[in-house]
């Protein structure tokens, strides 16, 4: 059986995930610049996803009117695809013409690699303050000299079998969530079809809508 993890770092920042790096580009006053991307999904004060553009070899007065908030940005993309919609914040250091972004998306979730044609053979997503289930069957993580039991549930999409399973951190998650509040990761899930074919990004996409609902319904609030 094939095993699958977070994908991304959710335990050096808890608060801060580093989801993706590419190349980004901004077109300032009709100008466009390329430079560094991410996106991050950013936990406090609420679970969100934002995208950082850092440039170089901007002029002074694009990035000085950028700045104050005077200068028309018409776009902006990661990974050669435009994201909507605004400006969050802007920063930098004109003199070295250097300048960078926070970008706040008008939609999520956003399409980042791929589209809806794309092809795929399993799909891994995270859960961040999901319900504390016990599931009907259960393994273990051996990590060293620690063991963690793992809680699976397995749930049926159409033609897709949706796998969720808890992790060896949920327990101290849910404890720290208590204690202080906060988002924290606690679970991961992996859909995949019934036959191990493969599906397209479109029927992925459909597939997470309905997870989407079900599951807030299973907590009893958005998820």
């Amino acid at each position: 059986m094939q095993k699958f993890e977070p994908l991304f770092d959710f335990f050096s920042d808890n608060s801060n995930i580093l989801i993706h790096k590419s190349n980004a580009d901004v077109c300032v006053n009709k100008t466009s610049y390329s430079g560094d991307g991410e996106v991050r999904l950013k936990l406090l004060p609420k679970a969100s996803i934002y995208l950082y553009g850092y440039f170089h070899d901007v002029p002074v007065k694009d990035a000085l009117e950028s700045f104050m908030g005077q200068a028309n940005i018409s776009s902006f993309s990661i990974n050669g695809q435009e994201i909507e919609d605004f400006k969050l914040s802007s920063g930098g250091d004109a003199n070295s013409q250097e300048y960078n972004l926070k970008w706040c998306p008008k939609s999520k979730p956003i399409n980042g690699i791929g589209n809806e044609t794309t092809q795929i053979s399993y799909l891994v997503f995270h859960l961040v303050n999901f319900v504390d289930f016990s599931g009907a069957r259960k393994s273990i993580d051996q990590n060293g000299s620690s063991s963690h039991a793992i809680e699976h549930m397995d749930l049926v999409c159409d033609e897709r079998n949706v796998e969720i399973k808890s992790i060896p951190s949920t327990r101290e998650s849910f404890k720290t969530r208590k204690e202080k509040g906060g988002y924290r990761l606690t679970h991961i899930g992996q859909i995949k079809k019934n036959d191990k074919t493969l599906f397209i990004g479109k029927d992925a996409n459909d597939c997470l809508n309905v997870l989407r609902f079900f599951l807030s319904f299973a907590k009893g609030g958005w998820c």
